[in-house]
């Protein structure tokens, strides 16, 4: 078991975004991102099979895709995407999220 306080934590810092590993194990990975209102993180996509998970703990922003803007974020949303599908962050005010990877692994791939 392990506790973690992302929030009490949280470190926003305006010359680049404050990322924390909070877990890593066979299969998955969290890390808490803390933005300051302007900053973003770049739309990208990974050629993994596998899926993201952002989780808004505290703030606002936006959800970026390929050809821009694709949704509003506010304390609370969850978003589920595909690593495959290109996807980014801009904050509006300061934001803290927790976002986990789970790529497939090579075995389930195959299937």
């Amino acid at each position: 078991m392990h506790k973690s306080s992302i929030l009490q934590n949280a470190v926003f810092n305006p010359a680049k975004i404050q990322e924390r590993l909070v877990h890593e194990s066979n299969g998955v990975k969290i890390k808490s991102l803390h933005l300051k209102a302007g900053q973003e993180l770049p739309v990208q996509s990974y050629e993994t099979l596998g899926e993201s998970m952002v989780v808004i703990l505290s703030g606002e922003g936006l959800l970026l895709g390929k050809h821009g803007v694709l949704d509003s974020l506010v304390r609370g949303d969850v978003v589920i995407t595909d690593l495959r599908v290109p996807h980014g962050l801009r904050a509006k005010k300061d934001m803290s999220v927790l976002v986990s990877y789970t790529p497939m692994k090579e075995e389930e791939e195959e299937e």
